[in-house]
């Protein structure tokens, strides 16, 4: 299994959450991806901090090992069938988690991420929550 992380996850694994960066261990990083889409969330949120420069260098030392995957053509055009999927269901997302989503579909990629109400509303999407106790 490939894993594509949320932004959240990504976060929740700096910050050393329990359970959730011990998952992380566990896995080789050849079997961890991010997107660009994520990259642009973790650098926006590191540019409001206190310390943008420090901040931003603990994101790419965090982001090095893993693939980082384009939101492509391909990408693009799984997150159009989404988009009007839900928008037709009254049950859109955040853009930005349409686009994470449609970059997993994309990859045939897992995603994982603390929010899953979001993420469960796309059809076919594989997604797990590292943050609930696993049996």
């Amino acid at each position: 299994m490939i894993y594509l992380l949320d932004t959240d996850t990504c976060s929740f694994i700096l910050k050393r959450r329990p359970g959730v960066a011990e998952r992380m261990r566990q896995l080789a990083p050849e079997d961890v991806a991010v997107s660009t889409v994520s990259l642009a969330e973790a650098w926006t949120g590191a540019a409001k901090t206190r310390d943008p420069a420090d901040t931003r260098r603990a994101w790419d030392h965090f982001f090095k090992p893993l693939r980082v995957l384009d939101f492509d053509a391909r990408a693009a055009d799984r997150y159009a069938s989404v988009r009007a999927h839900l928008e037709r269901r009254g049950k859109m997302i955040g853009g930005n988690d349409c686009m994470i989503a449609a970059v997993a579909l994309a990859h045939g990629l897992i995603v994982v991420t603390g929010n899953t109400g979001e993420f469960r509303r796309v059809p076919r999407l594989e997604v797990e929550d590292w943050t609930q106790v696993q049996d």
